[in-house]
């Protein structure tokens, strides 16, 4: 199921924990108030190897990098063009930072894509490839127009541990997301 075609998966913990509300709860999880499946030795060498990792939009005609923290004159001349402002840079592969098969994960990304198509949202095919050259590059999508919420929700979704997120003017952000409720 696509959580872009119902009702978000964040609000799902509305339904577990009723007296909190989305703000609430997503502040609890960056703080580590509530329990993830992560250890914070596992968070920071995952942490450090997202900040040095580069997130390349490499569609037909369209090629650029971001990189979190910094930001990207190219990325906001094309989001000017397209009349948006915010964005999404995920992946399918590889859920919670554990490798698959190529096959396993060419299966994952399509579903992404097709979600994506399926709820009309304008999306460009990139990847994620460290500069140390210490993990395959990831196939990804640069996502145009959808929301933080929406874009954690569809993390979530797919198994991802973090997410780049930005709008127009504004630095690339690096984004941990709460693990799922079947987790």
């Amino acid at each position: 199921m696509c959580s872009l075609r119902t009702e978000t998966k964040v609000s799902e913990y509305n339904t577990v924990f009723p007296a909190v509300n989305n703000f609430y709860l997503l502040t609890a999880f960056c703080f580590g108030l509530l329990k993830t499946n992560m250890d914070e030795a596992r968070k920071q060498e995952l942490t450090r190897s997202y900040l040095t990792t580069d997130y390349v939009v490499n569609d037909p005609g369209i090629r650029f990098v971001i990189r979190i923290g910094t930001d990207n004159r190219e990325l906001d001349e094309f989001l000017a063009t397209r009349g948006t402002s915010d964005w999404v840079f995920l992946t399918a592969y590889n859920p919670y930072s554990n490798e698959l098969s190529d096959e396993e994960n060419q299966v994952r990304q399509k579903s992404l894509l097709d979600c994506l198509e399926n709820a009309g949202y304008e999306f460009l095919l990139g990847y994620g490839q460290s500069r140390h050259q210490d993990w395959p590059a990831e196939p990804s999508v640069l996502v145009l127009g959808v929301s933080r919420d929406k874009a954690i929700d569809l993390a979530m979704e797919f198994q991802q541990n973090a997410i780049i997120v930005g709008s127009l003017g504004r630095p690339a952000e690096l984004v941990w997301c709460p693990p799922s409720i079947e987790n």
